[in-house]
């Protein structure tokens, strides 16, 4: 096989083009070119062109290397640029869905798909379930609980056994110190009617 060097394209085209016979008919129909190259002949002049999603590399003319479409602009992509080997694709974040086009992003209504046991708020990306003025969600169990039954009741039980126990205590110490008091003052009496002089056996 003989190639015509004079009808090299300019790099910028990722083409190379020979002269001679149908080359793309040879082993693997691709003639000449190379990984990531696909072969053409039209009136006997075939030509090696670039695959969709590679491009020429500078540094080596027989070598074709990917294009990231990422790279640029997000690749189009609204939220999540994917790239690939030859191509690419657009994917969401958690609470969205790829539309038609491959490119843009709506919101899940996610209350089409949960269920609350009360009402259900849609927001972006997300959900969330309400319950009553006094009940709180539990999202393990998905219900709502009514909170006086727990938290609040066993606070008050608490609160009265400790109110109690205080005054038990106080009333204690009141009796202790009544009759400390009155020890005292008894043991102060003795001794004073002690030290008085017996008056019973007087002068005769």
């Amino acid at each position: 096989m003989t190639t015509d060097a004079n009808n090299l394209f300019p790099e910028e085209l990722c083409t190379v083009i020979f002269n001679g016979t149908d080359e793309c008919l040879s082993a693997n129909n691709s003639g000449s070119c190379t990984d990531n190259q696909q072969c053409s002949n039209i009136n006997r002049v075939f030509e090696c062109t670039c695959l969709d999603g590679y491009t020429y590399d500078s540094s080596d003319p027989d070598t074709r290397i990917d294009i990231d479409e990422c790279a640029t602009d997000n690749g189009g992509c609204q939220q999540t640029c994917n790239n690939t080997n030859g191509s690419f694709f657009c994917s969401c974040l958690t609470g969205y869905m790829l539309n038609s086009d491959q490119f843009t992003c709506n919101d899940i209504d996610e209350c089409d798909v949960n269920s609350c046991p009360r009402e259900c708020v849609n927001t972006i990306g997300s959900f969330r379930c309400i319950c009553g003025s006094d009940e709180s969600y539990d999202h393990n169990t998905n219900r709502c609980t009514e909170e006086s039954e727990g938290v609040s009741g066993g606070v008050i039980a608490v609160i009265v056994i400790v109110s109690v126990l205080v005054v038990v205590i106080i009333v204690l110490l009141v009796v202790a110190v009544l009759v400390y008091v009155k020890y005292h003052k008894d043991k102060g009496k003795v001794k004073a009617e002690a030290s008085l002089p017996d008056e019973s056996g007087g002068d005769k």
